[in-house]
């Protein structure tokens, strides 16, 4: 009765263990870095929806303010990532986007409107506004082609300058502390200015432009180092959808000072083997010297699954920018951020329309603690691991007809000479067998493709493993076939097991990596 028993047990057995070593692959998937001396993603219990966020440092940390819903939510940031404090407060209306914030107090646009929030109570600076940025207590923003300045001391507007076109984007860099501004005329001609606002009055120098057909600008932004003015723009336009194109210029920080207005040859980023990169989720930075941008892209998660992540990018020397992956996410990584030189933030997908804070960390111990298995990996694992059942499937149904030489010989002795199969000839056990594992054979080699060795792990893929692994399962077959095997068994009995241990180990040894 246990001989029995074990007799069927072991090919369900041998199934388990099977596809038990392929979810501990999956697992290990699940834990693999981003990238080199990056931590997994780090998740914080920031709430947001799909809104721009805004942040700063400060001697506390780094503050955070989010746009959840109708509130917003400032939190604090440590030195070591965790959330000290965080408070919220609610507004009616439709929270668009957050434009500046310190401690209780924010300038925000609402239902198209400019609001400042001066810790208890909220003020309307001004009504259909496109653009704003902030400087000392100084907000810029834009009307159509007219250009806005108000204090929000005494919240009294005052018009600095109107252009020939309309205002489409303003931009502030911290450091320099010059205002760009960029214009569009006829969805075409595109022109940058740049002004100190040192004086009481800007003067705006218009330096260059550019030309797209039925298009816009969507931001444009600038770093100045070293000397030299740093700019990053994109650029959209209509086809068959809305194709975004991200530009780079770098000039000569006199030159912009210089009569002469600078003509772009509208010459797009390309980033090295990512060639269909369509997003206008790309922001710009001087890090350690170097142009540096943050994109979200869809690309692999792992071998299999994809997802939106976020990816840092500077350039190469061949002139494209090389891609390298910061976010770990299943689903999507928004809105990313530098934190400081070895943090990135994002905001990651938690469900519908809601998000959570995303953190990666080049800290050594951050990343340790990244690496420990959570159940969300354990989830994700099993998931991918159950999405390998259809392939398996598919496999034993290719493999039966590699099989099926073999089940034709047995039916043409059977009807020709059916006295060896009662005799349970040895010869036509060995002629059957050789067949069969002949067959299998030429089905390892079918399977193990190009694709299967980008898939599989090294463990199948060494050389010579098309030969080593059919030999491997032939003789593992035939020693668990002899170790069942009794006096009452026929011929039938004997080669039916072997093969279908064999078609069992094989099946689901290659099944999850084929395709």
């Amino acid at each position: 009765m246990i001989r029995k028993f074990c007799l069927w047990a072991t090919p369900i057995v041998i199934i388990f263990i099977l596809f038990a070593l392929y979810y501990l692959y999956t697992i290990q998937g699940e834990l693999k870095l981003p990238d080199k001396g990056w931590s997994r993603t780090l998740h914080k219990p920031i709430d947001s929806t799909e809104r721009t966020l805004y942040t700063y440092s400060d001697k506390q940390g780094t503050e955070l303010y989010t746009i959840d819903g109708e509130a917003i939510i400032h939190s604090t940031l440590n030195k070591h990532l965790k959330v000290t404090q965080q408070h919220t407060h609610s507004f009616k209306g439709d929270l668009m986007r957050l434009y500046w914030a310190e401690g209780d107090t924010y300038v925000f646009k609402k239902n198209l409107n400019l609001y400042y929030f001066n810790g208890q109570k909220e003020l309307l600076i001004d009504k259909g506004v496109e653009d704003a940025s902030y400087k000392e207590g100084t907000v810029y923003y834009s009307q159509g082609n007219m250009l806005k300045k108000v204090d929000l001391k005494t919240l009294k507007s005052e018009k600095v300058r109107q252009f020939p076109n309309d205002i489409r984007t303003l931009t502030i860099d911290k450091s320099y502390g010059a205002l760009l501004l960029t214009t569009l005329k006829n969805k075409s001609d595109v022109s940058f200015y740049l002004s100190s606002l040192e004086g009481k009055t800007p003067q705006f120098k218009k330096f260059a432009t550019t030309s797209i057909v039925s298009g816009d600008i969507s931001q444009a932004s600038y770093q100045v180092n070293d000397h030299h003015f740093y700019l990053f723009y994109m650029l959209s336009a209509i086809h068959d959808g809305i194709a975004f194109s991200p530009y780079y210029e770098e000039l000569a920080l006199d030159h912009i000072n210089k009569e002469e207005v600078v003509a772009f040859k509208n010459k797009p980023i390309s980033f090295q083997g990512w060639p269909n990169i369509n997003t206008n989720e790309i922001y710009f930075k001087m890090m350690h010297n170097q142009p540096t941008v943050l994109l979200s892209a869809e690309g692999n998660r792992n071998l299999r699954d994809t997802a939106l992540n976020v990816y840092e990018a500077h350039p190469g020397s061949d002139g494209s920018w090389i891609l390298e992956r910061r976010s770990t996410s299943t689903e999507a990584s928004i809105h990313p951020f530098w934190i400081n030189n070895q943090t990135i933030g994002w905001l990651d997908l938690k469900s519908e329309d809601h998000y959570q804070l995303g953190l990666a960390s080049q800290d050594p111990e951050i990343i340790k603690a990244s690496q420990k298995l959570n159940n969300e990996d354990m989830k994700n694992a099993l998931s991918e691991a159950t999405v390998s059942v259809p392939r398996i499937f598919i496999l034993i149904l290719i493999s039966l007809l590699f099989a099926s030489p073999a089940l034709m010989i047995y039916g043409v002795i059977a009807f020709t000479r059916i006295e060896l199969l009662e005799r349970n000839s040895p010869i036509v056990k060995w002629i059957i067998g050789l067949v069969f594992v002949a067959m299998m054979y030429g089905f390892s080699c079918f399977v193990m493709k190009p694709s299967f060795y980008y898939y599989a792990p090294d463990y199948l893929t060494f050389p010579l493993g098309v030969i080593v692994w059919p030999t491997i399962i032939t003789v593992v077959s035939w020693l668990v076939t002899r170790q069942f095997k009794t006096t009452e068994w026929t011929l039938l009995h004997e080669v039916s097991y072997f093969c279908l241990l064999y078609l069992i180990i094989a099946n689901f040894l290659f099944g999850p990596y084929y395709i």
